[in-house]
Parts: structure tokens; C-alpha cells; sequence
């Protein structure tokens, strides 16, 4: 794929980028040097920490000129991706199928990523993919694993852990750090859309255990795993990609059902939670104000500071990093809008947000909602619903996350031994 440069568009954004003075790279150094994750804390800016925050797809991009006939996958990188990357300091990419078609050019493009990634930012990307098995495969090369509802239903644990150890491996040897999986909930409604197979089961005790050996599968490869999708989406009758479902579940029905397996999983130390598009009133029967302002809603989890909050972290005890769905799915942007819910979404107590916006090029009109979740976030601040406390700790969270994986050092030398090693 011959790719275009436009040497004066990635110098515009550089330039509108936050400048960092020389002192202070310097000082940030040293933070990384020593792995003192609150130093590195102490000397960030507020658009590198809400940066920190955010984990964009770049799946596709409009090569040449902006128009839908030239979105092509991206499987290399140019420099008008590379001044996207390098403007906002992202905490991250989740990567896609367009992204990972073989083996060595998974590696390059990662390399790709996380060197333009360099040239404004001290802190390392973490690279997240929906590795699942079965129905939901991103990577286009390695091993076909049977799906979750297969494996349950040889009700083998050592399958769960084999499966896990397989995909943690692969993506090591990537450079993908994070899998998000495994799929947690409980899938006791036969009409769900969306989970389905994904689903190890409708046993609950079989699910926990099952999700708790895939994950230490995965965990022993030294790859962090991510549960999802909190508080439980496998009793619902609608796509949250497209619609909006509802849990009626009762708060005794879930306690006892769908908290299980994330209950199991935190109290055996897994580091990451994703969250759910799914109204569940037992827990939260609050009302909040659409985008517009002209209606009100019961909110989603992944906007309930009650779910996330109070819940996950208050009652289950998780410390560990929460991470959105989506935030492009119908469930939330038909009734939120991509600015108001990532403020929302930070407001409840998330850490991270994937996809909060898609642009396909720079002058896509998605890339400005970037800067106004930044400048919406500082708003909240100022007007008492977020806090630079909350902020800084959720940013802490996110930098001893990729501290325990190593992720605050990059070295992206001997490329081809790692392709090599990937190849094996």
C-alpha cells in the first residue's frame, strides 16, 4: 500500500500539539527511569493525563484525500496518523481484524505505532485486541481456538486454561499487551444477540470457573486480561451495538448470578474490567438527561457512578483498572452523544474509554471531539463533577497497570527477531 505524506499537515499538528520544554523531559526521565509511577503523575500535563485516558481504534483511514472511497485498513501507518497519535497522547489503540491481517506486519505496525507514538510522549501505548476464540478472532495468522460455549460445554477447566495460555502467548510475541477476555457473563437468556456463544454457559459456578482457568491461562503468559462486560450482559434481549437493552434482573438475582464470575476474578487479582451498555434499574434507577437535554434515562453502567463506583469498586472491592465498551455502540452515542458520555463515563469512575471517537482522516469531523472531551473534562472539574484527585488516582491506576506489564519502557529494537519469534 503506497501511502501518503503531507509533511505540512504532521508539522501543523505537531505544532498545535502541547510543546514539552526540554527541563521537563529531563525531570519525566528520571520518573520513568525509577518507575515512580506518582512521579510520572506529578509531571504530566491535564491534556497528556486525559490523553492517558483514551484508547482510539485506527482501523481504516482515508489515504490521499478525505472521502469515503479511499478508506482502506491500516496495516502500516503514515504521518497524517502519525501527528494524530502524537497530538493527543493516547493511553492506547484497540486493535481490529484491518489491522492484524499477518504476523510480521502485526509487529511493524506496532513498532510503527508506538514510535510515532514517541515523539511527544514518554509513556509507552497499550495495545488491547478482542482475542476471544471462536466467533470473535481479530488476529488473521495463529491458532483457531474453539469458542467460549464450546469449551463450556466439555465442562474441561484445563481446555479454559489451555485456550487462555494459547492466545496470551500469540499476543506477547506481538506486542499486544492486553486481551480483552474473557467474556464473563452468564448467558441465561437464549434470545441474547450479542453474547450468545461468546458466553461460556448458563451454569453459573461453571462460568466463574471457567472464566477464572482461561484467565490465568492467558495470565501466565505475562499478558493482562480483561473481564467483561460488568455488571453482566448475557440476561438481555438486545444488541448494545445497536440498541439500548435492560436487565430486570433483581439485585439478589444478581448477586447471586451474574457477580459471580467477576467476583471470582477480582478476588484472584485480575487487572482489568470492561463495562457494559445495559440499563440494570436493581442497581441503578437514577435518572440523567439525554445529550439534548430534552428527555431523561435510566444510564448504562458504563455511565452509572452508582454500577461502577459504588458497586464494582465499593462492594466487590475491584482496584484494578475499569475500561469501557465501545463508546461508538448506538446504546450509548443514540442517547449521549460522543462528548457528554465520555465526560459521563469519567464522572461514574472509569479509567479508560475505547473508541470514544473514529475519525478516517484529519479533517474527518470525529477528530474535534477529542479536544472537546479534553476541554469538557476541565469544565467538570471547574464545576465540581470530576475532580484533579480523581483524575490523578485514575491515571495512577492506569501507569501501574502498564508498570506491572512493563509497559512503561518500549524497546523496539532487534524487530526482526521478534518477527522471527512470532513466526515460531
Amino acid at each position: 500500500m503506497k501511502l501518503s505524506v503531507s509533511i505540512f499537515t504532521v508539522a501543523s499538528l505537531l505544532a498545535i500539539s502541547s510543546a514539552t520544554p526540554i527541563s521537563r523531559n529531563y525531570v519525566m526521565d528520571d520518573c520513568i527511569k525509577c518507575q515512580s509511577v506518582e512521579c510520572i503523575v506529578s509531571k504530566m500535563t491535564f491534556e497528556e493525563k486525559i490523553g492517558q485516558k483514551m484508547i482510539p481504534d485506527v482501523r481504516s483511514w482515508s489515504f490521499g484525500t478525505c472521502n469515503a472511497t479511499n478508506i482502506l485498513p491500516v496495516e502500516q501507518i503514515n504521518d497524517e496518523i502519525s501527528g494524530f497519535l502524537a497530538k493527543y497522547k493516547f493511553g492506547g489503540i484497540v486493535l481490529f481484524a484491518q489491522n492484524t491481517p499477518e504476523t510480521a506486519q502485526t509487529v511493524k505496525l506496532i513498532d510503527q505505532f508506538q514510535t510515532a507514538h514517541a515523539a511527544t510522549s514518554k509513556i509507552p501505548l497499550l495495545f488491547t485486541i478482542d482475542q476471544e476464540g471462536g466467533a470473535v478472532t481479530r488476529l488473521g495468522h495463529g491458532t483457531m481456538l474453539p469458542g467460549n460455549m464450546a469449551l463450556g460445554a466439555t465442562r474441561n477447566l484445563q481446555y479454559a486454561y489451555d485456550s487462555g495460555k494459547v492466545i496470551g502467548s500469540e499476543l506477547k510475541s506481538l506486542g499486544i499487551q492486553v486481551n480483552l477476555g474473557p467474556v464473563s457473563d452468564i448467558n441465561t437468556n437464549p434470545l441474547n444477540p450479542v453474547i450468545n456463544v461468546r458466553s461460556f454457559g448458563s451454569d453459573t459456578s461453571l462460568v466463574a470457573k471457567l472464566a477464572l482457568n482461561y484467565y490465568n491461562g492467558v495470565r501466565s503468559q505475562g499478558i493482562c486480561a480483561c473481564a467483561k462486560h460488568f455488571p453482566g450482559h448475557g440476561d438481555t434481549s438486545k444488541d448494545s451495538h445497536f440498541f439500548l437493552p435492560q436487565s430486570n434482573r433483581t439485585k439478589e438475582e444478581i448477586n447471586k448470578n451474574e457477580f459471580v464470575p467477576f467476583k471470582t476474578l477480582i478476588d484472584n487479582g485480575i487487572d482489568m474490567i470492561m463495562t457494559a451498555h445495559i440499563q440494570v434499574p436493581s442497581l441503578d434507577n437514577s435518572l440523567i438527561p439525554n445529550q439534548w437535554g430534552n428527555d431523561t434515562l435510566i444510564p448504562p453502567a458504563t455511565l452509572s457512578r452508582k454500577i461502577m463506583t459504588d458497586v464494582l469498586r465499593g462492594e466487590l472491592g475491584f482496584q484494578g483498572v475499569i475500561n469501557s465498551d465501545a463508546m461508538n455502540m448506538d446504546a450509548i452515542v443514540t442517547n449521549f452523544g460522543k462528548v457528554y458520555s465520555a465526560r459521563l463515563a469519567f464522572r461514574a469512575g472509569l479509567d479508560m474509554i475505547g473508541m470514544p471517537a473514529t475519525p478516517t482522516c484529519l479533517k474527518d469531523p470525529e477528530m474535534a471531539y477529542y479536544d472537546q472531551i479534553i476541554e469538557g473534562v476541565r469544565q467538570d472539574i471547574k464545576d465540581g463533577l470530576y475532580s484533579m484527585d480523581e483524575l490523578d488516582a485514575s491515571v495512577i491506576r492506569i501507569l501501574n497497570l502498564k508498570k506491572k506489564y512493563g509497559i512503561l519502557r518500549y524497546d523496539g529494537s532487534k524487530q526482526e527477531a521478534r518477527i522471527t519469534n512470532a513466526l515460531s
